[in-house]
């Protein structure tokens, strides 16, 4: 719902596969890997 209004307004949005690699992996995996090697 969000990704049509955005759409509608000319924004443009990524898919979700697309938001994962682009925002969640370069992010979230050097904190998960900083985290796990810091507690191990």
């Amino acid at each position: 719902m969000v990704k049509s209004i955005a759409e509608s307004a000319g924004v443009k949005v990524p898919t979700f596969v697309g938001y994962i690699f682009k925002y969640s992996l370069p992010l979230l995996l050097p904190i998960l890997l900083a985290g796990g090697w810091l507690f191990l």
